[in-house]
């Protein structure tokens, strides 16, 4: 499995980490498909242990992600056919 992983941010008070990734999956015939999932990690900066694992399906990857000012939440953006859709994560729940 190749995984594609995008830029990790860190939050405002730096004390959290957020990555994402996106992967292809290798299928009986050896061709390869994307497989439309979105997940995204937040690691503990003090601790390195991942505090929430956000996953969603989309046909599009994340293209921006973005933390608000107090940390306290997550924005992620994707754009597919024309259509824009945005996510706010809230950090603590991981909802």
């Amino acid at each position: 499995m190749n995984w594609y992983y995008g830029y990790p941010i860190l939050s405002p008070d730096s004390q959290i980490l957020a990555t994402y990734r996106r992967g292809e999956q290798k299928n009986a015939d050896n061709s390869i498909s994307q497989i439309n999932e979105n997940i995204i990690t937040l690691i503990s900066i003090q601790t390195g242990i991942v505090t929430h694992t956000l996953t969603y399906t989309s046909p599009s990857e994340i293209k921006s992600l973005v933390f608000s000012p107090d940390g306290g939440v997550l924005a992620t953006q994707n754009y597919h056919q024309g259509v824009l859709t945005i996510k706010l994560w809230d950090v603590a729940s991981g909802k």
